[in-house]
């Protein structure tokens, strides 16, 4: 920089950039970077690779090694990243030719970068992987550190969250053993989010103090990042007292840079606690001057988070033409951003606006988008609307569904890994505390209007079932009855017409008797006219045969007279 102001004629100024490319440890490579940009905008759009290769025609291999790998890492903002790439290879045959291996080690460091963000994600890591072995080799561990951040980076593209974690820990300690502050806090800045990614909100303030302390631009915009996300941290463990101090320091140093979408961030943070403390007047109030810090500025990255909250708030008061409002407007904001966490979440809080309204058809889609949406962002808070579309089905009384959903959850929880991940997570922490015990109270109701309708089921069928039985029981006795009745109609006419048969018998008997009894009488008269008769004859027989015995006699008489 003291060189640079030496001389304001432009072809002075290549042969001092040059120079400084060349004088191996002339100053710390952030000061050759500075100046680099300074040279940019000076020439323009001139050809400056032409002109820097032009002088470094007659350099050493080793030497012109150092240029190749600066020009490369100078594309590193120019998509394809072909110039990078083919700088770099250039830089790495030049270096291993003359066995220079610290510029074998950059340019390494330079194909990596190509790579990554070519998507070329293997290619990537064994650059990067060279690069640490090589500076391992000389004994640089800055460069051996950055090498490490650098695998960490590809390994948190690749959404391998552990090893990510792995090798930016690496980086972390050592940057910190030489003492390289700045990117011992951008490491553990990147190891503080991976730990958020997995819920581990503990380890997470940890990262994030530890970043805070080492990174020594205390009034940037990266620290109030910093802050903004320990804050948000110390929320979800409940930490709220810790979180509002926090808050102060935060918004004081948004205050001095004056930065309007850092001062609305932190009003929002603001909203969100106070939200959290259930002074929902103050959370409206913070949440809405966010959105106005927001639109004061052409920045408006985030400002999809507190129409978010809004929307959340207004649900839980009822309102839902207002919470549905917020929530469309946080929709339409994270689409124009692109932001997928944020359409996620808004497809989400629209889910339960509806669900709370008993518009369940919607609710099913919208909590399906967000879904769809989380799992196309590979994070960890696609467990929310799996667990929403559980509770979702069993309120309507889909065990299948509830139960396919629920599975799903307990996937996704099984996938955060550590016991501690587990124990936080728990029922989706604190910022799910209130949707948990929502949805405890829902299964609950649920539960208990299920043992209603079963006991009012199990009731009617015993009164169906009662009144069946009476009617069976009814039926048979009339049946019965009438069977009765009609026995004892057909025995009481049988028993009538045994009587007349009775009766009539007893009648001809009676006939019989008295037309034996006059037969008998008669018998006995007619036996005693006859006996009579027969008296009178044997009377008249014997008074006969006397006579005629006399006559007889009288005959003999005569005869013997005669």
């Amino acid at each position: 920089m003291i060189c640079y102001g030496l001389s304001s004629v432009k072809p002075m100024r290549y042969y001092l950039l040059l120079l400084s490319l060349l004088v191996i440890g002339c100053g710390e490579r952030p000061d050759r970077q500075e100046v680099l940009q300074e040279f940019y905008e000076e020439v323009n759009e001139m050809p400056w690779d032409s002109l820097l290769l032009l002088h470094a025609k007659e350099l050493p291999p080793e030497k012109k090694a150092i240029v190749f790998n600066e020009i490369a890492w100078n594309y590193r903002s120019t998509p394809p990243y072909d110039k990078m790439l083919e700088y770099g290879k250039s830089a790495l045959s030049l270096a291993e030719g003359s066995n220079y291996l610290r510029a074998a080690a950059d340019a390494n460091n330079r194909i990596g970068v190509a790579y990554r963000k070519r998507g070329q994600f293997d290619s990537a890591i064994i650059a990067f992987q060279k690069s640490a072995a090589i500076e391992d080799i000389i004994g640089n561990v800055y460069g051996k550190a950055r090498s490490n951040n650098q695998l960490g980076t590809v390994y948190r593209d690749l959404d391998e969250t552990i090893v990510a974690k792995y090798y930016f820990s690496r980086a972390k300690e050592e940057f910190n053993s030489i003492d390289a502050s700045n990117e011992a806090g951008r490491a553990s800045n990147q190891l503080a989010q991976l730990h958020e990614k997995l819920l581990e909100y503990d380890s997470a303030i940890v990262a994030w103090e530890y970043a805070i302390e080492k990174y020594s631009y205390q009034k940037s915009e990266n620290k109030i990042k910093m802050y903004r996300s320990l804050i948000q941290n110390y929320l979800q463990i409940g930490e709220l007292e810790l979180a509002d101090s926090l808050l102060l320091i935060a918004d004081s140093i948004a205050v001095i840079i004056n930065s309007a979408p850092l001062k609305a961030s932190i009003r929002n943070t603001q909203g969100y606690l106070a939200q959290l403390q259930n002074d929902n007047l103050k959370a409206i109030e913070n949440y809405q001057a966010s959105i106005d810090l927001y639109n004061q500025d052409t920045i408006q990255e985030g400002i999809a988070s507190p129409y978010y909250n809004l929307g959340t708030i207004y649900t839980s008061l009822g309102q839902w033409a207002k919470s549905l409002q917020y929530f469309n407007q946080s929709l339409a904001l994270a689409t124009e951003q692109n932001d997928s966490v944020a359409v996620a979440q808004a497809f989400n809080g629209l889910g339960r606006a509806f669900y709370k309204q008993g518009d369940i058809q919607r609710a099913q889609q919208y909590y399906e988008g967000s879904v769809e949406v989380y799992e196309s962002t590979g994070t960890s808070l696609v467990v929310h609307p799996i667990f929403n579309l559980a509770l979702l089905y069993e309120s309507i009384g889909d065990g299948i569904a509830a139960l396919e959903y629920r599975k799903r959850y307990e996937v996704e929880y099984q996938k955060l890994g550590s016991t501690q991940q587990k124990a936080q997570v728990g029922l989706l922490e604190l910022t799910q505390a209130s949707l948990v015990r929502e949805f405890n109270t829902r299964l609950t109701n649920i539960e208990l209007e299920k043992n209603r309708n079963r006991s009012r089921a199990s009731l009617t069928i015993s009164v169906l079932l009662a009144f069946l039985v009476v009617g069976v029981v009814l039926a048979w006795n009339y049946r019965r009855s009438a069977r009765l009745a009609k026995r004892e109609a057909e025995l009481l006419r049988q028993e009538t017409e045994l009587a007349q048969a009775q009766a009539k018998i007893q009648g001809e008997e009676m006939t019989k008797k008295r037309i034996a009894r006059d037969i008998h009488d008669e018998l006995g008269n007619i036996l005693t006219l006859i006996r009579v008769h027969f008296e009178a004859v044997e009377k008249s027989m014997s008074q006969q045969q006397q006579t005629q015995s006399r006559h007889y006699e009288e005959a003999f008489t005569l005869l013997g007279r005669a």
